[in-house]
């Protein structure tokens, strides 16, 4: 190369930046917006607590295969209960839940709300579902993720918001489902609104033998099959006026389990009662909350031969 070509393409190298087209300056990374639930009492929180928030309306619950709440709410990624067997025939204190891949346990990882009323198990932190008429489930929402710093210890994996369905003018529903095993389901529900009242409940019965939960060809005396019935059912008022928005609501369980063995069944009976007060202001709420929860719980436990042959 000549010396003056040379010295021309080291004017280039020079004027080549120059030459480029004018580039935008790099963008900020754009923020997330913080993550809004209603998974409480006054139904309206803004957290940013890192959790996956699926929602569940009443047509979804209603659709979705399964004859408890339970079964109804495994569609949800990361829902798992302490044993896998359903809440018609599992021992009561294996209906822990947990969510998102945390393991689950007897004891509940994750605190399920009903009407923004902790519906745990106050002993043991278990669920009881046998206490909801899915029916007059008017949405779910699944909060998964540690929520501690929002709703204390008891969601360590994550909480679970129930809404009832809101009362409706002249509302009445009922149903009756049979099945195999002497399985009879029966339900009603009603609401009714005034000016500034309004009223609603619901009621369900539901009786099963149940099944045997162990194979035929290890089957021996001790087993038996494994069913429940209960009863179930709730009332709650609203009363609404310039001071503000009244709630009370009172609900109870009464059910009885075999357990898949001569010498083991358990019975339970429930009942909780809720008060709550919510005002809204300009730009604030104030919202008031108290209840009481009271239960008796009766367990028989046994061991069975290898034989099966009989329990001890």
């Amino acid at each position: 190369m000549t010396r003056a070509g040379l010295t021309l393409a080291c004017l280039l190298l020079m004027c080549f930046p120059y030459l480029l087209p004018a580039q935008d300056p790099p963008k900020e990374p754009v923020k997330p917006d913080p993550l809004k639930t209603t998974v409480t009492v006054t139904e309206k929180i803004s957290t940013e607590t890192p959790a996956s928030l699926s929602v569940l309306d009443h047509s979804e619950l209603e659709q979705s295969p399964g004859t408890n709440l339970d079964d109804r709410l495994r569609d949800i990624p990361g829902f798992s209960l302490f044993r896998r067997s359903s809440s018609l025939v599992a021992h009561p204190t294996t209906q822990g839940i947990s969510l998102r891949g945390i393991g689950s346990s007897g004891a509940s990882r994750t605190l399920v709300l009903w009407d923004g009323i902790p519906a745990n198990d106050p002993f043991g932190g278990w669920v009881y579902w046998t206490q909801f008429v899915p029916d007059e489930i008017g949405r779910a929402e699944i909060s998964r993720g540690a929520a501690t710093s929002a709703f204390g210890e008891k969601a360590m994996s994550g909480a679970i918001g129930l809404f009832s369905r809101p009362p409706e003018r002249f509302h009445l529903f009922s149903q009756y489902e049979y099945g195999n095993q002497k399985t009879h389901d029966i339900a009603a529900g009603f609401s009714q609104t005034w000016s500034r009242f309004a009223v609603s409940g619901a009621v369900r019965a539901f009786t099963t033998d149940g099944y045997y939960i162990v194979p035929q060809r290890i089957r021996g005396l001790a087993d038996t099959k494994a069913g429940v019935r209960f009863v179930t059912s709730d009332i709650r008022v609203d009363h609404y006026s310039s001071f503000g928005d009244f709630f009370f609501k009172t609900s109870m369980l009464a059910e009885e389990r075999k357990n898949g063995t001569v010498l083991t069944h358990n019975s339970t009976g429930l009942g909780t009662i809720s008060l709550r007060y919510v005002k809204e202001l300009a730009h604030d709420s104030i919202s008031l909350m108290g209840f009481r929860t009271q239960e008796g719980f009766h367990s028989t436990f046994s061991s069975v031969f290898k034989r099966r042959s009989d329990s001890c």
